[in-house]
């Protein structure tokens, strides 16, 4: 709860000083405790020695310490007590206009903080002070009600718009094959056919003639007919194996030339291997889309040709 500022009160202003003068010591103990600051126990004391001898200075005393110690129901009650005759002076009547408009005021922004408008308003109905800050506290908050009760009065009267929820929720997007799966299987389809087409060359259009062309030199070497390989008599094709240069030559070749190429053929199939892999996958994916046919085989016929062409759908 906010809460208002407190107001300074000077104690001995509200003490006659015939009072003070008074043989009871209960007096000037009970405003020693004022002074440190001990407002509950010198409201106390006030009070003890009111009973004994009642006196408008000693209510007043009392009423004040229990407004220092933010006790407007003792203060309150002690106000009540207070005989309005020629002991009251102005000063006095000052400080009974402050405690009781702040312990109104008070009570006021409880009730506003629990959101009771229309109580807290006639809390502050006709509260009248000459305090000047007191009054400019009363004045704010009056119209801080003011306002809330109208903004209330106008929720009233312009009910919210509710809205409905659509019954029929919009259906899921349906569900795609992953092109990736369609991409990367054609990458590697396209990969492994060429690796391999590279290796069928390489073996038919240079390994073998390489290794042809070794086989002649060596026959030329050892005087076959057409000093070609194939013009070697069988004596001759053995004496060629048996030619220690020629088993050095053609270990070092075939080992070149063969794993060269195995190294393209296999890698070629793994490669195509799993573009075919990620292609079943794609084409085998649940999808929520319209069924059509993912991919058509068409015939391709032509002049000494027969074959089959892979046509896919997307």
């Amino acid at each position: 709860m906010t809460r208002f500022a407190v107001l300074i009160f000077l104690l001995v202003s509200s003490i006659s000083p015939a009072a003070i003068a008074q043989d009871d010591p209960r007096v000037a103990q009970a405003v020693e405790l004022f002074r440190a600051g001990d407002f509950v126990a010198a409201a106390t004391l006030f009070e003890a020695i009111e009973r004994d001898a009642p006196a408008n200075f000693l209510r007043l005393n009392a009423m004040v310490a229990w407004y220092k110690a933010d006790r407007c129901p003792e203060a309150r009650a002690v106000m009540g007590r207070v005989v309005d005759d020629s002991t009251i002076e102005p000063p006095d009547r000052r400080d009974i206009d402050k405690v009781g408009t702040y312990c109104t005021l008070k009570d006021a922004r409880t009730q506003a903080d629990a959101g009771e408008t229309d109580r807290a308003l006639a809390t502050l109905q006709g509260l009248q002070t000459e305090d000047v800050g007191l009054k400019s506290e009363v004045a704010a908050l009056r119209t801080k009600l003011e306002e809330r009760k109208a903004a209330e009065e106008q929720a009233k009267i312009t009910p919210p718009v509710e809205t409905k929820p659509d019954p029929t929720p919009p259906p899921p997007a349906p569900a795609e094959r992953p092109r990736w799966a369609l991409t990367g299987g054609l990458a590697g389809i396209g990969t492994g056919i060429a690796l391999g087409s590279w290796a069928t060359i390489k073996y038919f259009a240079v390994d073998r003639p390489a290794f042809r062309q070794g086989l002649d030199d060596f026959a030329r070497v050892h005087k076959c007919d057409g000093e070609v390989y194939s013009g070697c008599t069988s004596a001759q094709r053995a004496d060629i194996e048996d030619d220690p240069g020629f088993r050095d030559w053609e270990k070092q070749s075939v080992k070149v030339a063969s794993t060269l190429t195995a190294v393209l053929g296999v890698t070629g199939g793994v490669v195509g291997a799993a573009g075919i892999g990620l292609l079943v996958y794609y084409l085998t994916s649940p999808s929520e889309a319209p069924a059509q046919q993912s991919f058509l085989i068409l015939p391709t016929l032509g002049h000494g040709t027969v074959g089959a062409t892979l046509q896919l759908r997307f």
